[in-house]
């Protein structure tokens, strides 16, 4: 079931890439990364006639919340070298095709991009917004793209081997900015677009009577 998922996800990504790169990024919005995870966590009045790229940039004003695992993951893995293969996504070959951030590993789960990072595209922006456990956006605010929470070997049940990250601690840590100010509902959700991305994970603890 694993490898169906896979290869129908990939099927989706190849198709999301190609559209990607056919239609011009307007307004890059995502700041660039700078890997460093040891912290934690105008437009013109032309007479009446609109610009050909109005639509890109009001599209690329839209942010993106992504809740996920390892097909949308960005980078909230730890990369601690101590954890093994544990952070192995943040050394080569992981990255080896990814062009837009120099062929370096970047915490992402293949050899490129990710899921997000093509719905990202999509809508306007640079790459997938920036990960949650990253220190590229300020406490204050999240960045003008959005914030992805999802992370390697997530599940959307709730199975009940300890560590495992799900959705609904993805769901509660955007509840926690919302309280605190981080993220404003009528600012931030405004024509915002949410990508839950889950594959195989969930399918592997089939056979667990307890999850829910």
């Amino acid at each position: 079931m694993k490898l169906f998922a896979a290869a129908a996800c990939l099927l989706v990504l190849i198709n999301a890439a190609r559209l990607a790169e056919s239609r011009p990024v307007a307004n890059n919005t995502s700041v660039e990364r700078r890997h460093d995870h040891g912290h934690g966590h105008g437009h013109h009045d032309h007479g009446g006639h609109h610009h050909p790229d109005d639509n890109d940039k009001k599209r690329s004003m839209r942010k993106l919340f992504v809740f996920g695992d390892e097909l949308a993951d960005n980078g909230n893995v730890d990369s601690d070298p101590a954890l093994g293969l544990g952070s192995r996504v943040w050394r080569y070959p992981y990255g080896m095709s990814d062009t837009l951030h120099g062929r370096k590993s970047t915490g992402r789960m293949s050899d490129g991009l990710v899921q997000s990072d093509f719905l990202a595209m999509i809508m306007g922006h640079r790459e997938s917004p920036p990960a949650y456990s990253s220190d590229d956006w300020d406490d204050d605010a999240i960045d003008p793209s959005g914030i992805n929470f999802a992370v390697a070997g997530a599940r959307a049940l709730d199975p009940t081997s300890a560590g495992l990250v799900t959705l609904r601690k993805q769901v509660q840590q955007l509840r926690d900015l919302v309280r605190d100010g981080v993220v404003d509902e009528d600012r931030d959700f405004k024509d915002s677009v949410a990508l839950v991305a889950y594959s195989g994970n969930d399918y592997g603890d089939a056979g667990d009577d307890d999850v829910s």
